[in-house]
């Protein structure tokens, strides 16, 4: 899912911000399905997510690298800052290159344009497949298309903010390599993971793709609202 949440953050030149809709399916070899739909507000620095069932906002201002939760129905919130270990974003990508001596290899051919077409939702898509090491146990299927409201530089920026402020320069590599080989937007990304006797697939399918007016106090913590300073 990770790859899908890094592809969905700009604002473009009217100053419009972007209300983005996904639905995840998760497929287990033994015919079990779990479903959940996430529902995304983007501006210039700043992604809104309101969790179902629960009153809770989540926002992350990507210029800051903090991440704010905000409880409605105590009327605090709790501020975390961002920091990701560059191991752990290494391991985000293991499985499309080796390690050695504490780094990411670099490969060729990490993306494959399969030729094939298809609508998902409103868009035409075109297939990519990222080339995982036969050994690996994955396998990741990309359905692209063009978006007049979203651009490479932005899905960079949020690439690099998922896998901490300051991503080592192995992993840009890698990102920027598969970046510049899908043309377009991921609509939707499909990973298999196998593992021993099983295998799990999830499908992650964004549905909606709609500007908004952008207004500051949407995007920020609501007048009144204290700090919570105790334990989580």
């Amino acid at each position: 899912m990770w790859m899908m949440l890094l592809c969905l953050w700009m604002q473009n030149a009217r100053g419009k911000g972007l209300f983005i809709k996904e639905r995840v399916d998760i497929l287990y070899e033994s015919g079990r399905q779990d479903s959940f739909h996430n529902q995304f507000w983007m501006s210039k620095n700043r992604i809104r997510t309101d969790p179902d069932g629960e009153d809770l906002t989540l926002i992350y201002d990507n210029d800051l690298h903090l991440f704010y939760m905000i409880d409605h129905k105590r009327q605090n919130y709790t501020i975390t800052k961002i920091s990701l270990d560059r191991r752990d974003a290494r391991l985000n990508l293991l499985g499309l290159a080796s390690f050695q001596d504490g780094v990411l290899q670099k490969r060729p051919n990490l993306v494959q344009a399969t030729g094939k077409r298809k609508k998902i939702e409103k868009w035409v898509c075109e297939e990519y497949i990222l080339n995982y090491p036969e050994q690996s146990g994955m396998e990741t299927h990309i359905w692209a298309t063009y978006h007049p409201a979203m651009t490479k530089n932005f899905h960079k920026k949020l690439w690099y903010a998922a896998l901490g402020t300051s991503p080592p320069g192995d992993v840009r590599h890698i990102l920027n390599e598969i970046l510049r080989n899908i043309h377009g937007i991921p609509i939707q990304i499909t990973t298999s993971v196998s593992m021993e006797d099983h295998q799990i697939t999830t499908i992650s399918t964004l549905t909606d793709i709609v500007e908004f007016d952008e207004f500051e106090d949407f995007m920020a913590v609501p007048t009144g609202y204290s700090l919570y300073r105790g334990n989580p």
